[in-house]
């Protein structure tokens, strides 16, 4: 078995189990191996995942992410985070953006793929600032 391997298997255990013991467990890992933590962290939460963040956390998300960004990653999201993305956007960026994406030509894909990890690392670090809400585990969330 590869690490590669190993590490996705941990990441899936974590991706199902409580978010305190999951949070204490990836904090000691951090503290005896950050660039495992980190190889870990990568493979628990994907870009598609943001999908499932509250509309609010969604909305604080998009804040702190140029719109620009936003513009390229809309050529390997699903039409579920296309929805997501323009219900949770002020009618003018979301207008905006869909303008530019209409314009826009081929893409790279490492390019995309580079910006959905820079995204990815914006929304895990607003979420262990307290900023938004990311729920790794699929259990749903009550208010």
């Amino acid at each position: 078995m590869s690490k590669i391997d190993n590490i996705r298997k941990v990441a899936k255990i974590l991706d199902n189990i409580e978010d305190d013991s999951r949070t204490k467990i990836l904090s000691e890992l951090e503290e005896k191996d950050p660039k495992l933590a980190k190889e870990i962290q990568k493979n628990m939460f994907v870009f598609d995942d943001l999908c499932n963040l509250d509309d609010n956390s969604f909305k604080i998300l998009i804040t702190h992410v140029p719109l620009a960004k936003w513009t390229l990653v809309l050529k390997l999201v699903s039409d579920d985070f296309k929805k997501k993305l323009f219900q949770n956007l002020s009618s003018r960026n979301a207008q905006e953006i869909q303008e530019v994406f209409n314009n826009l030509g081929l893409v790279p894909k490492t390019k995309v793929e580079r910006i959905q990890q820079e995204i990815i690392e914006i929304a895990l670090q607003l979420n262990s600032e307290g900023k938004i809400t990311i729920s790794t585990n699929k259990e749903e969330l009550v208010y």
